[in-house]
């Protein structure tokens, strides 16, 4: 009786244990990745060239003009955005699926359109995340 009743203790204590499994620790370069990601973006929201320029990755700088750069923060008057759950594209590498969402300035349709993208950020050797391409 008492071996019946211990294994019948042990199978319904299995699902219980399958459910409250501990979960993985978080990825701390993930969550610096996603920090730099949400900074930038809320950059670009608010029209900060300023702030956004200075996450933007030294090989993007230097590959980018400042016309297109300029043009990326201050192109609508109301603008958001969402961020995705990201990946790791390789170490010290991260991408995140983003849509930015623009009100057009003036015209018929005042809809807000939506534009799916990615970011990516890449950890640099002075350990900084940097955006490594404009969205």
């Amino acid at each position: 009786m008492f071996r019946r009743s211990l294994l019948l203790a042990v199978l319904l204590a299995l699902p219980l244990a399958a459910r409250t499994r501990p979960t993985s620790p978080l990825d701390p370069d993930y969550i610096a990745a996603l920090t730099v990601a949400n900074n930038f973006l809320h950059a670009w929201q608010t029209h900060d060239a300023e702030t956004g320029i200075l996450l933007l990755s030294d090989p993007l700088r230097e590959h980018s003009s400042t016309d297109a750069v300029s043009l990326f923060f201050s192109a609508h008057q109301q603008q958001t955005y969402e961020i995705a759950r990201g990946r790791r594209l390789s170490l010290g590498r991260y991408q995140f699926p983003v849509t930015l969402w623009q009100a057009p300035n003036s015209g018929v349709n005042p809809r807000p359109k939506p534009r799916a993208t990615t970011l990516i950020l890449t950890l640099t050797p002075k350990d900084d995340w940097l955006v490594d391409n404009l969205p």
